[in-house]
């Protein structure tokens, strides 16, 4: 099992994410796991096999998304969904991973935040859970985008 770090300083915190209430942020990493799940599930399997044109397929779907949600919400979807869709071209295998995941809900996007923000992740979480937390540099990046 991969370990995340435990009682990191407070310069470990991102500062664009310091200001972020534990609510705000556990409901942006919900936002993003919401629009993953979203993607339908051949596209997340051609990502998780490596496929670049899935890539693009991912951000296309996205953005065709977005226009449908109209011009009201069209600004701030926007900003999460390029989270998501460069959070799914530098992290192939983790939005795999988090599409799957998602289904475990408020347990996951929790325990997102708490390692973003804290750099520290609940225990008792299973191991897919931990290494996709950990092993996901672009968490960070999707967080804020989804704010």
């Amino acid at each position: 099992m991969v370990q995340a770090p435990t009682g990191a300083a407070s310069t470990d915190v991102d500062p664009r994410l310091a200001g972020v209430s534990d609510e705000e942020g556990e409901a942006a990493v919900e936002r993003a796991f919401d629009l993953i799940a979203s993607i339908p599930e051949p596209l997340i399997k051609r990502v998780e096999a490596g496929d670049q044109e899935a890539l693009r397929e991912v951000s296309d779907f996205l953005n065709q998304k977005q226009h449908a949600q109209g011009a009201v919400v069209a600004f701030g979807w926007f900003g999460c969904a390029a989270g998501v869709a460069k959070f799914a071209a530098e992290n192939g295998i983790g939005i795999a991973k988090a599409w799957k995941l998602v289904k475990k809900g408020k347990k996951v996007w929790k325990a997102v935040w708490s390692f973003i923000k804290h750099r520290t992740v609940p225990k008792g979480l299973d191991d897919d859970i931990v290494n996709l937390i950990v092993n996901s540099t672009g968490l960070p990046d999707l967080a804020h985008a989804c704010m």
